[in-house]
This record gives structure tokens, sequence and C-alpha cells, in this order.
């Protein structure tokens, strides 16, 4: 997946201001686990439970609009000490906005979610779909919005918005959040990871969708205890990744 991103980027690089992109954290034996979509009275009460039970941290890559519903549990999220970040504010594919739409969908979401959290910057965010991230047009967009923007990406995706496509039982979605994690741990660059999550993800079709983000977790955080993996958080980095570096040495002026 980051292979092809740096191929396309590679190919598509011009003199525009290409971002920094995050896809791995510097420690080798740790793993940064991200979670999109949320906030959600489904799973993140649950989320921080297991987190604070196994002493992990997560970054939350939170939706303003459900951000704005549920402001206790963002409270919950800053409390507990864990990294918020944005990701729009309707979920909407930041590739196919408008540039009026595009103009407001940051600022709106940010001006939630600096209610819980000082602004960060460098300004950390994670495109909706991962969209846009070999687009110089929403390159532009986002540096024209702020000039310390990086976009977070990911390393490993569990693709776990199809984990619970036609279970019949929470007893079958565990065993394939088992197997996911089996197969995660078993990947020798699994360490370094950006790990991808979703809190009830947003046009999940099963019924239950919900029940996903903590029977992935806990299967996540038991095994990486089993072999010694610590968790860390993603954060702004001057050598976020491989592919980070080489946008930098083609877009800082």
């Amino acid at each position: 997946m980051i292979g092809n991103l740096n191929r396309k980027l590679r190919s598509r690089l011009s003199d525009g201001d290409w971002l920094p992109i995050c896809t791995t954290v510097s420690d080798r034996n740790a793993i940064a686990i991200s979670f999109d979509d949320g906030p959600s009275p489904s799973t993140t009460p649950a989320i921080l439970h297991l987190l604070a039970r196994f002493n992990a941290t997560a970054a939350f890559f939170l939706c303003g609009e459900r951000a704005e519903r549920y402001p206790g549990l963002v409270e919950r999220i800053a409390a507990q000490g864990h990294a918020i970040y944005s990701h729009g504010y309707w979920h909407q594919r930041m590739d196919e906005m408008s540039p009026d739409a595009f103009a407001r969908d940051l600022p709106r979401t940010e001006a939630v979610l600096a209610r819980f959290r000082p602004t960060p910057s460098p300004y950390i965010l994670r495109l909706p779909y991962g969209s846009g991230h070999d687009s110089a047009r929403v390159h532009a967009q986002l540096r024209a919005w702020r000039d310390d923007v990086q976009i977070a990406h990911w390393s490993h995706s569990f693709e776990d918005w199809t984990l619970a496509d036609d279970c019949d039982s929470h007893a079958t979605l565990q065993t394939r959040c088992d197997d996911a994690i089996v197969t995660a741990l078993a990947d020798r660059g699994f360490g370094g990871s950006i790990l991808l999550l979703h809190e009830d993800a947003i046009g999940g079709a099963s019924a239950l969708s919900g029940a996903i983000a903590p029977l992935l977790l806990a299967s996540l955080l038991r095994g990486i205890a089993r072999y010694g993996i610590k968790t860390t958080t993603i954060s702004a980095s001057t050598d976020c990744s491989t592919l980070s570096r080489f946008v930098r040495f083609k877009a800082v002026r």
C-alpha cells in the first residue's frame, strides 16, 4: 500500500508544496494505534477502558459532526491523555470537495476540537477515506489553510469495517478479529507501524459494526503484550517515515 502511494507521489510531484505524510513511527519496538470516525457511544467508552487497562495510548481522528454530538466522549478521550486530531467534519472525500466546501470543513472541525485540547502545531490530520494523498490540489489547499499541516496516513490497515460482514454472531466476529491480529503480528514489518482502526465505522452496514473496535483492540493489546511491543502515539516529526522524507526533500524550498 505504502509502496503504491510512494510511486504515485513520485510520478506526480511538481514544484507544488507537497506536505509531509506520516506512515510509520521511529521506534521499531512500538506501534501507534489510531482510530478514525469517532467518537461513538458504541465504541469510545469500551476503547478507553481497554487502553487504560493495558496502559496503552492511541490517537483519535475525530469527525467534527460526531464530536459536536458527543462532547462528553471527547472530554473523556482528552482527560485520559490521548491525542485528538481532525478527520474532517462530515467525513467527506477531500479530493472531491469544492474549494468553498474544503475551506469551510477544516476550520469548522478544528473549532469543535479546540474546545477540548490546544490546537496542535504542527497540525496533524487524517484525510477521510485517505483521499487526496496524491492530489497536488489537496496538498495546496491544506497548506493554504495552515502551512504547518502534516498528513497522518498508516502502514497497516485491518480493513476492520469489513470484519463483521456476513457475521452471524459475536463469537464469529471475535474469531475474525483474533485472526486479523495473528496475521499482523506475524508481519516482520509490524514494529514501527501506524495502525488504522475505526470507531463504529461510518457507512458500516452490519448490526455488529459497533462491536468490531473493542474486540479487535482487546485482541491487539493482548497480542502486543505477549510480544513486548509498546504503544506510542502519532506526533509531528521531522522524520515521520521514509515516504515523508522523500516528500519533504522534493517540497521544502
